[in-house]
């Protein structure tokens, strides 16, 4: 038995024995191998890094729990739908919820804060339970996508997406007054932990809702040297890592569509295009700052 096989059964049997434990599996290639991100999780991790900085930050969060509540705040009478820890307050279960479940399938039910029946309680409570008040998505037929070339060795940054849905590209919904290249920008720090700066390529998507795919090229290893691609566990993503062509074939893609296409495009050399809506493609997006 390998020390990583090894590891993955005591995952599994740290699981069974203890529902609410946080585990973390450290490892060389947290952000290199997809497979073995998947494999973590499966038997039972809740984070796999190889990052000391983000390990600190899950502690430090891990640590706030039953610690930092004030005189006179919430009743700790909240519990976890999915692991059943109880004696949470709203916040901390706000804390809680995705920092331990984010792999985990969604859930409905009653919610334990409000008592509210939801189909999502992972959406619900972050969204309706946030600390300090409420702050609900206002849902737009408007994203973006961004293919993160690291041209070293050919691969392309995925993010590890929330409830088990596989890999995608860094990307999603643009919010009210936010502009496409500030959406990207916003989801590539929000799901990957990665800040980017070169861009192309407008594309649309399904008739109904517009999608804008960016392109940005990581030339050297002295550009990536600053680069800690995200494994802390939150509500937008289990973490973040670099995926080879011949690795995409193997893992579950959220969506394959703009993977497939232009992964292998970039990976051959292929060229972007300029940092602007196309003439013909203008009269879909009148309403849109780009």
């Amino acid at each position: 038995m390998t020390r990583l096989s090894a590891s993955l059964e005591l995952a599994k049997a740290v699981r069974h024995a203890c529902p609410h434990a946080f585990i973390v599996l450290w490892h060389a290639d947290a952000v290199e191998d997809p497979e073995l991100r998947l494999s973590a999780f499966a038997a039972g991790a809740n984070m796999v890094t190889c990052f000391g900085s983000h390990l600190d930050e899950a502690l430090g969060k891990l640590g706030s729990i039953g610690r930092d509540r004030p005189p006179g705040g919430a009743a700790a009478a909240c519990a976890c739908p999915w692991c059943g820890q109880s004696g949470l307050t709203p916040d901390e279960l706000w804390t809680h919820a995705p920092l331990h479940h984010v792999h985990d399938e969604n859930r409905g039910g009653p919610c334990s804060v409000c008592g509210e029946a939801a189909d999502n309680l992972a959406v619900h409570i972050h969204e309706e339970h946030w600390p300090g008040g409420p702050r609900r998505e206002v849902r737009r037929g408007l994203g973006s996508a961004v293919v993160i070339h690291r041209k070293r060795d050919n691969k392309f940054l995925m993010v590890q997406e929330f409830a088990g849905q596989g890999f995608w590209v860094p990307g999603g919904m643009t919010d009210e007054g936010e502009s496409i290249r500030a959406s990207a920008l916003r989801e590539c720090q929000e799901e990957a932990g990665v800040d980017v700066a070169h861009w192309v390529d407008p594309a649309t998507s399904k008739p109904v809702w517009r999608l804008v795919t960016f392109y940005s090229a990581l030339e050297d290893e002295a550009a990536e040297a600053g680069w800690r691609p995200k494994t802390l566990p939150c509500f937008e993503s289990a973490g973040a890592c670099w995926v080879s062509l011949e690795q995409l074939a193997r893992v579950p893609l959220r969506s394959a569509r703009i993977p497939t296409a232009w992964y292998p495009h970039f990976a051959a050399g292929g060229a972007a295009k300029p940092l602007e809506l196309p003439a013909d493609a203008l009269h879909l997006f009148p309403d849109v700052q780009f």
